[in-house]
């Protein structure tokens, strides 16, 4: 069986509670209650205190989550958004622009798999190919 924070939390101030009462059978038993009894209090308030900062960073981290998908998001939109002018700029039926459009369509490929990393070669030859950009001659 699993307790729960408020469980023991509840069990060890039950416990300083019944040594406070105890304290003069447990001395006269070689005992030291007030050992026992600062024990406890440092437990029960450093747990209280990791469990504020627990939450606190809790809560920071999901505001931070928030944050980093909003400028994620901005950053997409920016960016396309920039793409499209590029693409304009140069005659959105050119070799050019069949390009720029290529850039878009390559974030949607897979990963490389750890190997190919690894053995430090170059990966941008398995891009597709570019089209060419120099008008054929004698045009």
């Amino acid at each position: 069986m699993t307790l729960t924070e408020t469980e023991i939390t509840g069990f060890a101030m039950n416990v300083e509670r019944l040594i406070e009462k105890a304290r003069e059978d447990m001395e006269e038993r070689g005992m030291d209650p007030e050992r026992i009894l600062r024990m406890l209090r440092d437990l029960i308030r450093e747990t209280a205190e990791t469990r504020a900062n627990r939450d606190a960073a809790k809560r920071a981290a999901v505001e931070l989550t928030a944050r980093h998908a909003a400028l994620k998001r901005l950053l997409y939109i920016r960016a396309s958004g920039n793409l499209d002018m590029a693409i304009a700029s140069v005659d959105k039926n050119s070799d050019a622009a069949a390009n720029f459009r290529l850039l878009r369509s390559r974030i949607r490929r897979p990963a490389e798999p750890p190997e190919a990393e690894a053995d430090g070669q170059d990966r941008d030859d398995e891009s597709p190919p570019l089209k060419d950009e120099t008008p054929p001659p004698g045009a």
